[in-house]
């Protein structure tokens, strides 16, 4: 029997009810760990740290949804975290070397 998809049964009156089999929990997540908060500090610290305030604010909503039992909205949060981290290591990194390209070039 299949625990993802809902029961349905019908009442004594002809009702139809549907309930869920399985619900998302926590241990199911894919990003349960929420390491999303560690990468957020470190591309804020090393990186570009307007994009990392972003990154950690959605990783705090993740792990507050996660507290709430809200495992869908608490991986949306973690995703985009994750994805604002990785975007504020792109951007520093750009900058990093744009720096040390214009040093060496004499354009700074």
């Amino acid at each position: 029997m299949d625990l993802r998809r809902p029961l349905v049964t019908g009442g004594p009156d002809g009702t139809i009810t549907s309930e869920p089999r399985h619900v998302t929990t926590f241990e199911d997540s894919a990003l349960s760990d929420d390491k999303t908060f560690i990468l957020s500090v470190l591309t804020c610290i090393f990186c570009f740290w307007p994009v990392g305030i972003a990154g950690i604010i959605y990783s705090v909503k993740a792990h507050k949804r996660y507290d709430r039992g809200d495992a869908n909205g608490g991986d949306a949060a973690a995703q985009t975290s994750r994805a604002l981290s990785i975007a504020a290591f792109v951007v520093g990194t750009i900058l990093y070397f744009a720096g040390i390209i214009g040093v060496i070039g004499g354009f700074a």
